[in-house]
């Protein structure tokens, strides 16, 4: 997939897996990513890097890491290593969600605390959803971005429709 295929999409899975989370494993709308090419995304990306996205690309992100468990004896440094990785990981996936658009995260706390993780995010979650004994789904919002605050003007994005709402000027 190119560079332009991906524009025709609005939802980013950025580690899909076997896309276990979807009724249509082959829905159009979704942009099907992982660093595995066994899981045959349409797009191999490590998002430990910086995503080969446009800021404000996609509507719904769909971000859930692989949940990596510490070596014995050196637990604390592959911890931080990891939960640094998973920070910037979130960063990048609100770098390219749009304005008003959703993140939801999935985490199993098998090795490391959902307290812990969260910790990592300069973001708190919207809501969370505790779905078995381990793991727990988290669902942030990115909200509008306001323009111009001086005359009091911002632009709120609702799908494709861009609504400008401000005061007029009155000499």
């Amino acid at each position: 997939m190119n560079a332009n295929e991906s524009k025709l999409k609005n939802i980013l899975d950025v580690c899909c897996g076997f896309k276990q989370f979807y009724a249509d494993k082959n829905n159009p709308n979704v942009l099907f990513c992982d660093l595995r090419a066994e899981v045959n995304p349409n797009l191999i990306l490590d998002f430990t890097n910086k995503l080969p996205f446009e800021d404000e690309s996609f509507y719904l992100v769909i971000f859930d890491p692989p949940h990596i468990a510490p070596n014995r004896g050196s637990e604390k440094s592959i911890m931080v290593q990891n939960m640094g990785s998973l920070a910037k990981g979130f960063n990048e996936c609100m770098r390219v969600l749009k304005p008003n658009g959703t993140l939801i995260f999935k985490w199993s706390e098998a090795h490391i605390s959902l307290k812990s993780i969260l910790e990592c995010f300069d973001k708190e979650p919207l809501l969370m959803q505790k779905s078995s004994r381990t793991s727990h789904f988290c669902v942030f919002y990115k909200e509008s971005v306001k323009i111009d605050t001086e005359n009091q003007i911002d632009v709120e994005v609702v799908g494709n429709i861009h609504e400008i709402r401000g005061q007029e000027n009155v000499s």
